[in-house]
C-alpha cells in the first residue's frame, strides 16, 4: 500500500475509534465538544474523504455540538473552526488590500 493510501486508512481507523470512544461514553452536547478538540487534529480532518467529514460534521451536529452549517457552509471549514483552527480561504486576492492613499 503506497504512504498516501495507509495515512488515509490510518485517519479512517482513527475516526472509527473516536465514534466508538464517544458512543461508549455517551458524550454529547459540550462534554463531546470538548472531547473532539483534545483528539481530533486538522491533519486528521485533512486525511478524511469529503464523505467522512460530512458524517463527522453530522454525528457533531445530532450529538448536540454547534456546527455552523447551511448553504454556503464547507464542512472542512466547520470543522476547523470548532478546533480553533484558521480556516482557508478561496478567495482571490486582487492586490488592492496593498494600496494605500498619498
Amino acid at each position: 500500500m503506497s504512504e498516501v493510501g495507509s495515512l488515509a486508512q490510518s485517519w479512517t481507523e482513527q475516526l472509527a475509534e473516536l465514534l466508538n470512544v464517544w458512543r461508549d461514553e455517551n458524550l454529547i452536547g459540550d462534554p463531546l465538544l470538548e472531547s473532539y478538540k483534545e483528539m481530533v487534529t486538522e491533519d486528521m480532518i485533512m486525511g478524511l474523504s469529503v464523505v467522512q467529514r460530512r458524517n463527522l460534521r453530522d454525528y457533531l451536529v445530532n450529538k448536540g455540538v454547534d456546527v455552523r452549517r447551511g448553504t454556503g457552509v464547507r464542512v472542512l471549514n466547520a470543522l476547523l473552526e470548532l478546533l480553533g483552527e484558521p480556516v482557508p480561504t478561496n478567495n482571490i486576492s486582487t492586490g488592492m488590500n496593498n494600496l494605500s492613499l498619498q
